[in-house]
């Protein structure tokens, strides 16, 4: 909520300075129209003027706090009678007064204004820090995986690209994007849990060998989690990208549109990954045959929508298949445009 109220207050707050004038203008003169034709300051009506003042110091700062109470002051001064119908004018002091604490309001806004452009600057600068940190933080958890098992070096990234380029597609943007992109880097993240003979084995896994590998997106999920509650969203993406479109997955057995969109999407891009590459226990399999896979588990395995949008993206050649380095820096430049506050 902080944030959102933030973000509307400086949208709001950089008004192009002629409208913000003319608007501030028009209260002023609305101002004094309500207050002389009910009739003068003897009501509550000059009350009006601070509206105009406020906005005067909340848009142009001290100095339209000031110009803006002076033409308040006047407005509801001498070009103001005490009582219109009577025709009695007001005295002298009084006016003054008033013009003094049109003065002093506005000027005390315009400092409490500016005390707050330079909060908000401070916390501005603190956010930015602390998404600096997040991102060294997962490049680290990317990479303690391929470390330890070298033979699916770049399957990460290739997954993360591909997710990203899919999410793009199905019209996904800014923070969404930008969390698609890092369940798809970090998807594998539990392996580093699973033991080394179960997770470098060449042979086929046993039943209970199996059953410890399906616990990687748990532990991925959990241990995103246990570092900060602001990778929520990432979390759930991981944890997700091993369920199935007809419920058969794992590690919850969710199906359909109950599995989050990022688990989705991952799913398809981690498995023609992983089908298109060498593996220690198979050789690479053709595209053509990897594609063939997936259409042919299109409402079984995988969500329609997501495997349509990623055959578009193949016919394009949009899909990476093997890593080159322009596709990092690609792909973070369009994590960059469509979510620049995290870079």
């Amino acid at each position: 909520m902080g944030r959102v109220f933030q973000e509307r207050l400086t949208r709001f707050s950089e008004l192009p300075k002629v409208p913000a004038f003319i608007l501030v203008l028009l209260l002023l003169v609305g101002s004094w129209t309500a207050s002389y034709y009910t009739g003068g300051t003897k009501h509550a009506y000059p009350h009006l003027f601070y509206v105009p003042i406020l906005l005067g110091a909340y848009f142009f700062r001290v100095p339209g706090a000031w110009l803006t109470a002076a033409a308040a002051g006047i407005l509801a001064g001498p070009l103001m009678p005490l009582d219109v119908d009577a025709g009695i004018a007001q005295p002298l002091g009084l006016w003054l007064f008033r013009m003094g604490f049109f003065l002093l309001i506005g000027l005390l806004t315009a400092v409490l204004f500016s005390q707050l452009d330079r909060r908000l600057a401070e916390v501005n600068e603190l956010m930015e820090a602390l998404a600096q940190h997040h991102v060294r933080t997962l490049m680290v958890l990317a990479q303690l995986h391929e470390l330890r098992d070298t033979s699916t070096q770049g399957h990460s990234q290739r997954v993360a690209i591909n997710a990203l380029r899919i999410g793009q597609r199905l019209g996904l943007k800014g923070e969404d994007l930008h969390n698609l992109y890092w369940a798809g880097l970090l998807h594998d993240l539990g392996k580093i849990l699973v033991p080394d003979g179960i997770l470098l084995k060449e042979g086929p896994l046993t039943e209970s060998e199996f059953l410890e590998i399906q616990k990687h997106p748990a532990f991925g999920a959990e241990t995103l989690e246990g570092i900060s509650d602001g990778f929520q969203a990432v979390a759930e993406g991981i944890r997700s990208h091993h369920e199935r479109w007809d419920g058969h997955g794992y590690p919850k057995g969710v199906k359909g549109k109950d599995i989050p969109l990022a688990g989705r999407i991952i799913a398809v891009a981690d498995v023609f990954e992983a089908l298109t590459n060498d593996r220690a226990y198979r050789v690479a399999l053709p595209v053509e045959l990897a594609l063939a896979y997936i259409q042919r588990e299109v409402g079984l395995q995988f969500d329609p929508e997501v495997v349509q949008a990623f055959l578009e993206l193949h016919r394009a050649g949009q899909i990476s298949i093997s890593l080159h380095p322009g596709d990092i820096f690609q792909s973070l430049g369009e994590i960059g445009r469509h979510f620049p506050g995290r870079r």
